[in-house]
């Protein structure tokens, strides 16, 4: 036990342990926003059928995901077209 003490010790005095709790939360952070923007969206896409034609279109290579996800992206940000 004593290790583990002197251990935690070292990372409160080196800073370690608050870059490790800041990176954390971070992540935390994220992945929240990555879920309060995604889930929505996709739910739509997903209702209105568009999430398999674009699927679709990149199957038969005449739209690529990357461009697609950037013209949703665009769409549901900047026009305020939120579900």
């Amino acid at each position: 036990m004593q290790a583990i003490s002197d251990h935690h010790e070292h990372l409160l005095i080196s800073g370690q342990l608050s870059e490790r709790m800041e990176r954390k939360a971070l992540m935390e952070i994220t992945e929240a926003i990555k879920a309060a923007l995604l889930e929505p969206v996709m739910g739509k896409l997903i209702a209105s059928g568009e999430l398999k034609r674009i699927a679709q279109r990149i199957k038969n290579r005449k739209a690529d995901p990357y461009t697609e996800a950037e013209s949703i992206a665009r769409r549901f940000l900047k026009s305020g077209d939120h579900p």
